[in-house]
């Protein structure tokens, strides 16, 4: 599902009926050194974590939109969530103001997608040892671009933002990303 996620500092919406709690856990990926290793290689260490909640009611899809909303609405997830804003700058997400959901196709199973990544030239988006090429860090939005990567995906002034994804993956619009990956 993508979202687009306003955090204008508005007041608090009204919750519906979800109530979240954090759960304490070590991701799986980082007790595997070869993981491990991906997951700094790609720069995930140091512009990302990771953090895992629990919640009190049965869900399904057409509940996405309250799910969503009363997620970003709790005040345990407010508290324990953040976005950056920077290289190693962490701030809190605050009120939001408003959710959009839209569930996206998910029919690729396997890693071509990032195939053509590899071919991307002048400049490249990725290195010859898989390690995603730096750059300065750019503000769009309050996103911030660190890496070609990004760049390709978000900034339409990129030299490759015209690189489609391979079908049936559509540029996604990305506003504020809750998890990148």
């Amino acid at each position: 599902m993508a979202m687009h996620i306003s955090s204008d500092q508005v007041e608090e919406e009204t919750s519906g009926s979800f109530q979240f709690e954090e759960v304490d856990f070590k991701p799986q990926i980082l007790n595997d050194p070869k993981k491990k290793e991906l997951w700094t290689k790609w720069g995930f260490e140091d512009c990302s974590y990771l953090r895992a909640f629990s919640f009190d009611e049965f869900f399904s899809k057409h509940q996405s939109q309250v799910f969503f909303r009363d997620f970003f609405a709790s005040k345990t997830v407010q508290s324990s969530l953040s976005v950056s804003s920077g290289r190693d700058s962490w701030r809190r997400v605050g009120p939001v103001r408003r959710v959009e959901v839209e569930e996206l196709a998910s029919s690729v199973t396997n890693m071509e997608f990032f195939d053509k990544l590899m071919q991307i030239e002048d400049p490249p988006v990725v290195r010859e040892n898989g390690a995603l090429v730096k750059c300065f860090d750019e503000f769009v939005d309050d996103l911030v671009l660190s890496d070609e990567l990004h760049k390709l995906l978000v900034q339409e002034e990129s030299d490759h933002y015209e690189v489609d994804p391979p079908s049936p993956c559509p540029r996604l619009p990305l506003r504020r990303p809750l998890v990148q990956g």
